[in-house]
């Protein structure tokens, strides 16, 4: 069968890797960057693209699939390949909202899950597509039910989180995440209701092999439910900035980005502010909790980044490279930044 869509496998491989594989030619802030490289252009794609087959062999190993509706088999082979250019444009693509990229990545997200709603009645029973509960698996009426009920509640969910990508930031992100558990939730119980009200739909006899393929599913569909959830809860709220103050240079670690170094000598002025525009992401990490990267904005045109959205205040360096601007996760500890860096002779002005 993998033969019948090998051009399929073979271009939505190769879509998977285009976007890194452009950036990593043409883009000259990965030569500044090792870590950047290596994680972005090279790491992340493969890890991807490992992703990808073995979810293709997972779906070509299952009997059942063998007489499976093309269209939720190409489906099955595109969805990845979608959702990695989605994860490369959140480090690629600078938009004028900082947090532009994400939305473009939940817009996406809810396109693709009104995709799913569309093709779900069409699926026919198997062990790796659809929603694979004991109630669907053991009975084909419960599962053309749920997921002629699952298409309509993604279709509809989906559509509500692309539009969701419009709102403001804090709406985006809930709406979604809401919408998300609603399309876990709703076909599960719809298929365990259904269950209940036609229990004559459940064979009484069920062989070993079937009960086999019945826990295999159940297993796979919590670990990709576990591992969904962790990775978008760590991609919504993950990064620190920790910042060592060394005898002669400051060094800012943060755990999502490269870290940088700065000589106090190289440090010219240092000034706290109230209040911050970030402006444009053009290169690096963003999300609810951490700004980290290539910025640009109005004043200061292409500058640095390591911040907290979460803190209004900000420290502003000049260095010799350019403007970086920096804060804690809050304005107390925002100031004692400020405090210390004038403590080591930056607060005036240098020629």
């Amino acid at each position: 069968m993998l033969k019948k869509y090998k051009w399929s496998l073979l271009f939505s491989s190769l879509w998977l890797l285009l976007p890194p594989a452009a950036g990593l030619l043409l883009d000259d802030r990965l030569s500044e960057n090792a870590s950047a490289r290596w994680g972005l252009a090279v790491g992340l794609p493969l890890f991807l693209l490992i992703s990808q087959w073995l979810c293709v062999l997972l779906v070509w190993k299952d009997p059942k699939n063998r007489g499976q509706d093309p269209r939720v088999l190409r489906l099955a082979i595109w969805s990845l390949p979608t959702v990695s250019v989605g994860i490369q444009a959140m480090v690629w693509y600078a938009p004028e909202d900082p947090m532009g990229a994400e939305r473009l990545m939940i817009a996406a997200m809810g396109l693709l899950f009104a995709v799913f709603g569309l093709l779900f009645p069409f699926c026919r029973p198997n062990h790796t597509i659809g929603v694979r509960l004991p109630w669907t698996l053991q009975s084909e009426e419960n599962w053309k039910a749920t997921h002629a009920f699952s298409g309509r509640v993604w279709l509809i969910g989906g559509i509500l989180i692309l539009l969701s990508a419009a709102l403001p930031w804090k709406l985006t992100a809930a709406v979604s995440l809401l919408g998300l558990m609603a399309l876990l939730v709703l076909p599960i119980a719809y298929s365990c209701r259904f269950a209940k009200k036609h229990p004559q739909t459940v064979p009484q006899a069920v062989s070993d092999r079937e009960k086999k393929s019945t826990r295999f599913a159940a297993w796979l569909t919590a670990a990709l439910l576990v591992v969904t959830a962790v990775l978008v809860g760590v991609m919504m709220a993950s990064g620190d900035i920790t910042l060592c103050y060394g005898t002669e240079a400051l060094t800012i670690d943060a755990n999502v980005w490269s870290d940088l170094t700065l000589a106090y000598e190289d440090i010219y002025t240092v000034e706290y502010r109230q209040t911050d525009e970030p402006g444009v992401r053009t290169f690096g990490f963003g999300n609810a909790r951490l700004l980290a990267g290539s910025f640009r904005n109005e004043e200061f045109g292409d500058y640095t980044r390591y911040s907290y959205p979460s803190c209004a205040a900000c420290v502003v360096l000049t260095t010799a490279d350019g403007v970086v601007v920096l804060n804690g996760t809050d304005g107390e500890s925002t100031e004692r930044i400020y405090e210390t860096l004038r403590a080591r002779g930056v607060a005036v002005e240098k020629n």
